[in-house]
């Protein structure tokens, strides 16, 4: 079982509905979603729907005390859609806090889930049997992590909350799942690579990967890990028609326009079928021991014909 949290009992004024649009090239040739198609929803939902005039965007704005991605989870189904239909979009937010070993409030984080919708069906080719019925298509967890990103190096972390609408802690408490929880292998897999190794491919950011945060886009790196696993697919002499159905991503320090990095990589095979790979973007100077680099971020995907 792969690894996604469920969205906690929340009070009704925490969820929300809207709908989810999806571009030509979000839908594959047999009409599945593309996974990280389904990731922009989360701000054209939540965000504009519950979080735009929220506390939490007026510390933003005042306090300099963000929000940051830290972690995002996405998975698609085997269902087919038209680019002609929008998804329907269920979301909610919870906010909550971590603690280290010392029993101490280390982290507060806000967290994003929203779960998509749509009617069976395909953009070209004959319908689908079952043609209009409303599926499952998808969903997506994302966690921030709230900092003051702009503040002095002593005073970014933030442990309370500094505004009367917020509890100085919130009540709920999660897990903080560690690099080395996310590049295990999954329960059942079969090692492919008998153990990470780096990717012969360097990777080389411009400004085409940026957005406006002035560092790499957080999808970039997802979207380039699947072109690495399907050379190591090539390379193994695996199937390569495969499009990637789950992807965990936690981010550790971003890239810049002008970084050079390196994948580091395990390719796996599902039990039941499929492929997948654990890894990580690493400095070019850590490509000889990829295992003990400290990453840029760390990644997990699997991938199904």
């Amino acid at each position: 079982m792969l690894y996604f949290p469920e969205l906690p009992n929340v009070p009704d004024s925490q969820l929300t509905d809207g709908h989810g649009y999806l571009r030509y090239d979000e839908i594959c040739q047999d009409g599945r979603v593309q996974v990280l198609g389904l990731a922009h929803n989360v701000g054209l939902v939540v965000w504009r729907h519950l979080l735009s005039k929220h506390a939490v965007t007026r510390m933003s704005r005042n306090l300099g005390i963000v929000p940051i991605l830290s972690r995002m989870i996405m998975c698609n189904t085997a269902e087919t859609v038209s680019v002609g239909h929008p998804l329907t979009a269920h979301g909610g937010y919870s906010l909550a806090h971590t603690r280290g070993i010392d029993g101490e409030v280390n982290r507060l984080l806000m967290n994003i889930w929203v779960d998509m919708t749509g009617p069976r069906s395909r953009t070209h080719a004959p319908p689908p049997e079952g043609h209009g019925t409303i599926v499952p298509m998808g969903k997506v967890w994302a966690e921030h992590v709230f900092t003051r990103p702009f503040g002095p190096k002593h005073e970014r972390k933030v442990l309370s909350f500094p505004d009367d609408q917020l509890a100085d802690v919130p009540d709920d408490e999660c897990h903080w799942r560690t690099p080395a929880e996310i590049m295990a292998l999954p329960d059942g897999a079969t090692p492919i690579d008998a153990a990470i190794r780096t990717d012969p491919t360097p990777i080389v950011f411009g400004l085409n990967h940026t957005d406006s945060n002035q560092h790499v886009n957080s999808l970039q790196y997802p979207r380039i890990f699947i072109e690495a696993l399907l050379r190591r697919l090539a390379e193994n002499d695996k199937p390569i028609a495969v499009l990637p159905n789950y992807i965990e991503i936690a981010y550790r320090k971003p890239c810049f326009a002008g970084t050079q990095a390196r994948i580091a990589m395990q390719t796996f095979a599902l039990e039941g079928g499929g492929f997948g790979a654990v890894g990580s973007f690493i400095r070019p100077e850590d490509a000889d021991a990829p295992a003990d680099a400290r990453a840029y971020c760390y990644l997990r995907m699997t991938a199904v014909e």
